[in-house]
């Protein structure tokens, strides 16, 4: 829930700093949901599901 408000004030204000705070609470969620590396392995070049792509 706290990543869609953050991604929804960044939408808002266009300004870095939510955007930070939305990336951040991106990387939290992971890590709570035992996935640390999910942010970090979603490189544009990766479809499989291995690395986080759909």
């Amino acid at each position: 829930m706290e990543v869609e408000k953050n991604w929804l004030k960044f939408v808002i204000s266009g300004k870095v700093s939510d955007y930070l705070k939305y990336s951040e609470s991106i990387k939290k969620q992971n890590i709570s949901e035992g996935n640390a590396n999910a942010f970090y392995n979603r490189g544009s070049g990766y479809t499989g599901d291995g690395r986080g792509g759909k």
